[in-house]
């Protein structure tokens, strides 16, 4: 079984490294004797401690060519692709990609591929709104609900599956001939694979009481869709899109073996790990089988888009009561330094200021990915790429690391930026109905002005027009925009500024 490490600090995920091939199955022999790598800490010189955000229009420009950078520095026979999508304050939403996707097909911001692990996310949501309106608590045993399985402690709590201290047997991770992999992607390749049959079927002694210890384990999220499932009587995936899919607009994400998915796939590429320098292509391969296998701890399908969406609202908005929220960012370090709470990788970073990253990380053969959330800055990100990652690679990290740092490289880039934006307010602020927008213009200029949402969706524009030297006046009329926080846009000439403008009634 693959172990990857995730973004500055090891986080272990659904994933597998394979060759799956019924005449040379390489993946069977190699994967059982994988080693994590060591944690990767990066820090970044810290400043005064301000949080500089580099909000200018040359931001998506700059995301595109770093990532187009690191392409170019990779092993020519490791050439596959990225895909990347970014939410930051105050402009729209940027995707993007390099690479391919296979032989003569670029990669795209438009293509699928499986999410794994980071569906630990929805699954967590779904219990803790559960949490929220009493239907269970954390301290309940799991046998109130389920069970009994062999070898699964029905004492064991809900709160000790969500941050991995259970110390039941992972039905991947722990299974030195990866049967449960070998069934999926091999000879079973088109057909659903239940819950019940991975209970029964692939799950060892357990590695330690209760309680004692902290290991991650998929089977503890396939035993919390169970439980979701067994309290509504609905599916997991049925949950899924009344609760988030629907409300959301998350149209591009499908839950793997119960949907009718609409799209494409990227290609998904494997390697033997370090020993051989190839990588084979799997992405003919029938999904059925290893996406029900997943299920709620790996098995929703997703587009970088999407997935930016659905972080920066878990994290962000009120998808569950503060209380819980504040529970499920507090973390437990784990002996290796990795930093979990419930259902939520934390990672810590210095970059102008010390902060910490919330969300997951995810790989399934030929598949690996980011998703996270800094609440305190409002910026979002996802990214994934389509091979197996191996020592010597430019990995999907350094491309993390890379667009984080444009991302918070002061805005040095755009000219007179600092006299432009001193000189900007509006009033009120917050506002009900009209508000006014004062701006002083170091030089004649085309000005630009519009709202956006905190998605960086423009809600309103005010056409370009010419205005002179000196203070401007521009009445905005928000009547018609919800309740909510939102960003002004002011372009003038080769200036840019951004800044938070709340509506109330």
């Amino acid at each position: 079984m693959r172990v990857y490490y995730l973004l500055l600090l090891a986080f272990i995920t659904l994933s597998a490294s394979a060759q799956v091939r019924n005449d040379n199955p390489i993946w069977l022999k190699n994967s059982a004797k994988l080693t994590p790598p060591q944690p990767i800490r990066i820090s970044f010189p810290a400043s005064s401690g301000a949080r500089i955000l580099a909000i200018d229009t040359t931001l998506p420009t700059r995301i595109q060519n770093v990532m187009n950078a690191l392409y170019a520095a990779t092993k020519p026979h490791r050439r596959h692709g990225v895909s990347a999508s970014v939410i930051v304050p105050g402009l729209p939403q940027w995707s993007g990609s390099v690479g391919q996707s296979h032989e003569g097909v670029p990669m795209h911001d438009s293509l699928l591929f499986e999410i794994a692990s980071n569906t630990k996310t929805f699954t967590t949501a779904i219990i803790l709104q559960m949490v929220d309106e009493g239907i269970l608590s954390l301290s309940d045993p799991i046998k109130k609900f389920i069970g009994p399985y062999p070898n699964v402690d029905t004492n064991i709590t809900i709160e000790q599956m969500l941050n991995h201290s259970s110390g039941i047997y992972d039905y991947l991770n722990d299974d030195p001939t990866l049967a449960v992999l070998n069934e999926t992607y091999l000879n079973n390749a088109d057909k659903v694979m239940s819950p019940d049959t991975i209970l029964f079927k692939y799950v060892g002694p357990k590695n330690f009481n209760a309680g004692t210890s902290y290991k991650y384990c998929n089977t503890n999220f396939l035993l919390l869709g169970l439980i979701a499932e067994k309290i509504t009587g609905k599916s997991f995936g049925h949950l899924v899109h009344k609760q988030f899919i629907t409300p959301l607009g998350l149209n591009h994400t499908f839950i793997g073996w119960e949907d009718s998915i609409k799209g494409t796939f990227a290609h998904n590429w494997i390697g033997d790990n370090d020993t051989v320098d190839e990588h084979y292509d799997i992405g003919d391969l029938v999904k059925t089988g290893q996406l029900s296998m997943a299920h709620a701890a790996g098995g929703i399908v997703s587009r970088p888009s999407d997935l930016v969406k659905w972080v920066k609202w878990l994290y962000e908005a009120d998808a569950i009561s503060p209380t819980l929220r504040a529970k499920m960012i507090d973390y437990h370090t784990w002996k290796d330094g990795s930093r979990y709470g419930l259902g939520t990788a934390v990672v810590p970073f210095n970059m102008y200021g010390q902060r910490d990253l919330y969300g997951h990380t995810g790989g399934l053969p030929g598949f690996g990915s980011y998703m996270f959330n800094i609440p305190g800055d409002s910026v979002s990100f996802v990214m994934y790429m389509n091979a197996d990652q191996a020592k010597g690679d430019i990995l999907l990290n350094d491309y993390a690391i890379a667009v984080l740092a444009e991302i918070y490289k002061p805005a040095t880039s755009v000219s007179k930026r600092d006299a432009f934006t001193s000189s900007v307010m509006i009033v009120p602020n917050p506002v009900s109905t009209t508000a006014t927008i004062i701006y002083e213009l170091p030089e004649e200029s085309y000005v630009t002005i519009s709202i956006v949402n905190t998605l960086g969706e423009e809600v309103m524009n005010i056409p370009t027009s010419h205005h002179s030297i000196g203070k401007q006046y521009e009445t905005l009329d928000l009547t018609k925009l919800p309740i909510g926080a939102y960003y002004y846009r002011i372009k003038a000439g080769s200036n840019f500024t951004s800044g938070l403008v709340q509506v109330v009634r």
